[in-house]
């Protein structure tokens, strides 16, 4: 890393922190002198109205930390026309946020329209590492499973948005630790990774329990798309897909996890609820900064595996076995404190 390169990437973090930080503190004030206040319903964690659409710093505390890499040339904008496009079709989410409920149906349509101006303008997913094949080659497939793969990790972020402070500082660690991975291999995507991470710290200064804001719809979407792109980035300069779900364990594995067991139970999956493991750790009595803690954890656990299985240490895996075990042996500490949870 040249010394330029170190100058241009620190000037464009502080500007994203800095922006993130601003603009989260004017949105908490035009919240609440507008009264624009997330009611609680029966998905919440909170009991009293709070501010919402706190995000909102996030989506420009990282464009403004791009137009820095941008403008310094350290970043030559593979998928920048898509990107943007798509952010600023998700700013539509603020509906949801500050006006009324978005019907599922129209938060669907809102993100295949997203996805669609991504695959338009940016790469999508050509092949695939599995161990022992090597690089699979997805052909056509490669398109559908890239919208499945915006597709879920906008809704995972928006499902885990449920806890002061949890989407904030699992983005900022997945971000951190996807910059990287993908420094190492040499990609420029890995710095606009770490601008992703700088605004999100803005974002945080209001977000950490007890939170003043809450990231929202808005904030959620953004940010599940925005790490979305980062591993389909990541998958065009030679990061396996498999290393960068390694990295998102924590939120793959709790999404997954509660979706089946609804699935089972014959419930609605489309219906709000309050069944998502760090919900129920929740309802159990945990602070909200045990299970961030606990979930910040583990992701620094795979992310440490896989960045030194990249590096050649390939016993390092051993570091994502063990967050995988404790995701599990989680999971079943939950269900036999709370057998008769529904």
């Amino acid at each position: 890393m040249t010394m330029i390169a170190v100058w241009h990437m620190a000037l464009a973090t502080g500007c994203a922190g800095a922006v993130g930080c601003a603009a989260t503190w004017l949105v908490v004030a035009l919240t609440r002198r507008c009264g624009l206040f997330d009611q609680p319903n029966e998905r919440s964690a909170h009991t009293a109205p709070m501010p919402t659409a706190g995000g909102l710093g996030v989506v420009a505390g990282f464009w403004a930390g791009v137009a820095v890499l941008y403008g310094a040339g350290s970043w030559v904008g593979e998928g920048l026309g898509g990107w943007l496009a798509a952010s600023a079709l998700l700013l539509l989410a603020v509906i949801d946020d500050w006006l009324r409920p978005m019907r599922p149906w129209e938060k669907i349509l809102l993100l295949l329209v997203a996805i669609a101006v991504w695959l338009a303008w940016a790469p999508h997913l050509q092949w695939l590492a599995v161990p022992g094949l090597g690089q699979v080659a997805l052909g056509w497939w490669g398109w559908p499973l890239t919208v499945a793969w915006f597709f879920f990790l906008c809704n995972a972020f928006n499902f885990m948005d449920g806890i002061d402070g949890l989407s904030g500082l699992q983005t900022l660690c997945t971000a951190l630790w996807t910059g990287a991975l993908l420094w190492g291999l040499g990609s420029a995507a890995g710095p606009v990774a770490w601008v992703l991470a700088a605004a999100t710290a803005g974002f945080l200064v209001f977000n950490l329990p007890p939170a003043r804001i809450f990231m929202g719809d808005v904030g959620a979407l953004f940010v599940g798309f925005s790490v979305a792109a980062c591993g389909i980035l990541g998958a065009q300069a030679g990061l396996p897909l498999w290393c960068f779900v390694m990295v998102l364990a924590v939120y793959i594995f709790d999404v997954g996890y509660t979706l089946v067991r609804r699935g089972l139970r014959g419930e609605n999956l489309t219906r709000a609820h309050r069944k998502h493991l760090y919900q129920r750790l929740d309802r159990m009595g945990w602070s909200h900064w045990r299970i961030d803690a606990v979930a910040v954890g583990i992701t620094s656990l795979m992310g440490l595996g896989v960045y030194g299985y990249l590096i050649g240490l390939t016993a390092s895996l051993g570091l994502c076995g063990l967050g995988g075990i404790a995701l599990v042996a989680g999971a079943a500490w939950i269900e036999a404190r709370d057998p008769d949870f529904v």
